[in-house]
């Protein structure tokens, strides 16, 4: 399919024309300011309509959605632990699957898998979204429900996405062990690691690690 162009948030850091399915398309600008004040009204609307109560305070949302460990059992175990550093005791810890997945896939997985062990092992209060309702909801609008104060993510759109709408979010991607364990990523290896520099200029305020 060719797009005449793309509608978009991330429009507002990228300003040059996209690719996307193998064509270069125009960016079509969102406001930020008005998507964000859209989001709140959306919420507004959701907690009114399913009475949701929303008290959690520190978030951090932690979306390493379709990680998957390595070969390297090192590498795995130092991208853990330097995710686990970048969250304090006192911090609650919040885990969303993609919508697309089932129910429980969060702890079946064998990188969140082991990251709950060792979440427990610290006494961390981790809440995993199993209502259906909320877990259907896209990642950028359950970063506001929850006021979501930091995000360590692996390589997608939400942490960019989020911290264009909200730059006093702290946000770390796990950009490069990403693209080398996301079964997705394997067809467009070589793409993605030649995006990466312009990611990293893009979004100074972000930390890649």
């Amino acid at each position: 399919i060719k797009y005449n162009g793309y509608v978009s948030v991330i429009s507002n850091r990228f300003k040059k024309k996209f690719r996307w399915n193998n064509y270069y398309i125009n960016n079509v600008n969102i406001n930020k300011k008005k998507f964000s004040l859209f989001l709140d009204e959306l919420i507004s609307y959701i907690q009114k309509k399913k009475k949701l109560t929303i008290k959690t305070k520190s978030s951090v949302l932690i979306h390493v959605d379709e990680l998957r460990f390595s070969k390297n059992k090192k590498s795995d175990q130092n991208i853990l632990m330097k995710v686990l550093s970048l969250t304090n005791k006192n911090e609650n810890i919040i885990l969303k699957d993609h919508p697309k997945n089932k129910l429980n896939l969060i702890q079946n997985k064998d990188f969140r898998k082991e990251l709950l062990i060792k979440l427990k092992k610290r006494r961390q209060r981790v809440f995993i979204i199993q209502n259906k309702f909320l877990r259907d909801l896209p990642a950028e609008l359950i970063i506001k429900l929850f006021r979501v104060k930091k995000i360590i993510s692996s390589f997608s759109t939400t942490p960019f996405l989020s911290k264009i709408i909200n730059d006093k979010i702290n946000t770390y991607v796990l950009f490069k062990y990403s693209i080398d364990n996301i079964k997705d990523f394997e067809d467009n290896l070589f793409r993605l690691k030649n995006v990466e520099k312009r990611f990293r200029t893009t979004f100074k305020d972000i930390n890649f690690i």
